[in-house]
């Protein structure tokens, strides 16, 4: 029997209540060293699904007893995103071979110049690790520069605080609204929000609502906390055709 490592990864309870424009951060949760062909099983919520946006790296299976197995496959780096009821978060995953060193992620030494020329009232300090980030998001300019730095591997969402003006939010939703009528999910869904909340109505299947979140994910790099209310719809089954055996 394999011994397993089991760790508490996620408890998806009711999130803390945000003020309107307070968020925590869009960085994963927390980063995983992994090495090929090393499978580890980490406790997960109840409800939760696991979806790898790199499944050639590692693959990503929730199983019945609320644990999440990781297969690590090929070095690399990926996110594993993780969807339960009213949350949606990821954890980064960087994959290696045996006795070799985890995958360099993008420097964050320029970036972070620029999110200092472009935000208010930043602070950036070491922490073991990673980092601490606190910053009052005001401009367009800002969110972008925060969604490059947080492509790097020094941050995780408890470590980093942000305040964001009514003008950055409005934008930030109308973006989120475009990629989504974009991909062509806005015909089976409605999304509405209010302050931090986005709600989402509608029937989707899974791989699809899938899709909506990581443009959500992608867009912000503030969470924001989810009211979902759809229903899930079964993914259309492949065309077998006809077997070249059937009788005749």
């Amino acid at each position: 029997m394999r011994a397993r490592d089991f760790i508490v990864l996620l408890a998806f309870s009711l999130l803390v209540a945000l003020a309107p424009t307070r968020s925590s951060a869009r960085p994963p949760m927390r980063t995983l060293d992994l090495k090929v062909g090393n499978e580890q099983f980490f406790r997960i919520g109840v409800g939760v699904q696991a979806f790898a946006d790199a499944p050639e790296v590692v693959g990503a299976e929730t199983l019945p007893s609320n644990e999440l197995l990781l297969t690590p496959k090929a070095p690399g780096r990926a996110l594993v995103y993780l969807m339960g009821p009213g949350s949606f978060d990821a954890v980064r995953v960087r994959v290696r071979e045996a006795g070799g060193r985890p995958p360099e992620a993008p420097s964050s030494e320029r970036r972070e110049q620029a999110v200092r020329k472009a935000c208010q009232n930043v602070e950036i300090e070491k922490a073991g690790e990673g980092k601490t980030l606190s910053a009052n998001v005001p401009t367009s300019a800002c969110r972008k520069a925060l969604l490059e730095l947080f492509d790097s591997d020094d941050f995780q969402a408890d470590r980093v605080s942000l305040i964001f003006s009514e003008e950055v939010i409005r934008e930030q939703y109308g973006e989120i609204h475009a990629a989504v009528k974009e991909a062509g999910l806005d015909g089976d869904c409605q999304l509405a929000y209010l302050g931090p909340t986005l709600s989402i109505k509608g029937t989707m299947t899974t791989a699809r609502k899938l899709e909506l979140l990581k443009i959500v994910y992608r867009a912000t790099p503030g969470r924001i906390l989810l009211d979902d209310r759809t229903e899930t719809a079964e993914a259309p089954k492949p065309d077998a055709g006809h077997s070249e055996l059937e009788a005749k």
